[in-house]
């Protein structure tokens, strides 16, 4: 019984690494051109067209 939520829990961390390291993994080119001084105020907005 235990290994089974010893499994979960291991399933669930996982679960929460992937899914922050994604966002995280989208939060570097914003971060890089912040740190230069992008002249572009609205990164995040997509342009439509």
């Amino acid at each position: 019984m235990f290994l089974n939520y010893f499994a979960l829990g291991v399933l669930i961390f996982v679960f929460l690494v992937i899914f922050y390291g994604i966002i995280a993994i989208h939060d570097i080119p914003y971060l890089i051109a912040k740190k230069r001084n992008h002249p572009m105020p609205t990164l995040f907005i997509r342009r439509a067209g």
